[in-house]
């Protein structure tokens, strides 16, 4: 991988967890917003290859419905975040 695309990248996993990091800050006072910042930073993560980003993406989308008490959608994401 040449440099630029290294670079391109590591900005690209920047932003996922950044993602993460801003949806995990909000989960308890805007669930709903948080859970849209975990589908971007999971659309990326899988665009992009980035698995721990996929997993961490999806298990706080998963904690997310827990507190919207969508059991079933958050009992699948853990399970796939687990899977990772």
């Amino acid at each position: 991988m040449n440099s630029a695309k290294k670079n391109n990248f590591q900005a690209t996993i920047e932003k996922v967890d950044l993602l993460i990091h801003e949806a995990y800050e909000i989960r308890n006072l805007d669930t709903f917003q948080s859970i849209a910042l975990c589908d971007e930073a999971l659309f990326i993560s899988e665009k992009t290859k980035y698995e721990k980003g996929k997993a961490e993406a999806l298990n706080q989308k998963g904690f997310c419905h827990v507190q919207v008490a969508d059991f079933a959608s958050a009992l699948g994401e853990l399970h796939a975040a687990l899977k990772i």
